[in-house]
């Protein structure tokens, strides 16, 4: 490894990419080992064309200075394949109680287990807002409404879909957070990348393609 004091390595947060002799790309555990880049550009190029789509996947490249990891590059952080014409965008803030754990991840000696505990409690409250939904939809099967009760069934539904989402967002970052052992920076590393990736999801359309492409629905159709 070369001796300046800024540079770029190719790295997962605990093992480190170099070319072995025969030109090939693997991965060593020696931080000492790694191959290091002049530029960003260099290393993301490297990261693009010569690593498997399985590394890809784990490895990121990440400025170095003073011999520590100080930035980690944006757009190799996630492999993403071809992406699909149909996925519809879903980038947004999460709510405010997925944020809290963000918030509090420099301090991961207790947060596991309350984070566990908090679980349970998600699990529960997912089990009950499922449910209702379940009624409210059985009621519309079951029962002919007028338009006044139906924008009530609607806007209870509404309701009742932002809370399972807000649920399922915390449930995602809680779940993250018992995964991840608080033994280490690297590991505090993947941990936010994983959260802040939740951000840029994207929701494929079963069937209903049209509703989110233009609007339209043919109701005959379902």
């Amino acid at each position: 490894m070369v001796s300046q004091k800024r540079y770029y390595i190719i790295t997962d947060g605990t093992r480190y990419v170099r070319q072995n002799i025969k030109h090939r790309y693997e991965a060593v555990s020696n931080f000492t080992m790694a191959d290091t880049y002049d530029s960003t550009a260099i290393a993301k190029n490297v990261w693009r064309n010569s690593l498997s789509r399985s590394m890809q996947k784990d490895f990121y490249v990440a400025r170095v200075e003073d011999g520590e990891i100080v930035k980690v590059e944006s757009s190799t952080t996630t492999y993403r394949n071809k992406p699909n014409p149909h996925a519809i965008a879903c980038d947004r803030e999460l709510c405010p109680e997925a944020l809290q754990w963000i918030n509090r991840v420099s301090g991961l000696a207790n947060v596991t287990k309350e984070a566990k505990q908090r679980y349970d409690e998600l699990n529960k409250q997912l089990s009950e807002t499922q449910q209702a939904i379940a009624d409210l939809n059985h009621y519309i099967e079951f029962n002919a409404v007028n338009a006044a009760t139906g924008y009530k069934l609607t806007a209870a539904l509404h309701k009742l879909f932002v809370r399972r989402r807000n649920i399922k967002d915390e449930m995602l970052v809680v779940e993250i957070i018992c995964e991840c052992e608080p033994d280490g920076g690297s590991n505090i590393t993947k941990l936010i990348r994983s959260i802040n990736g939740m951000q840029h999801r994207k929701y494929e359309p079963r069937v209903l393609s049209s509703l989110f492409e233009d609007g339209t629905i043919n109701i005959d159709s379902l």
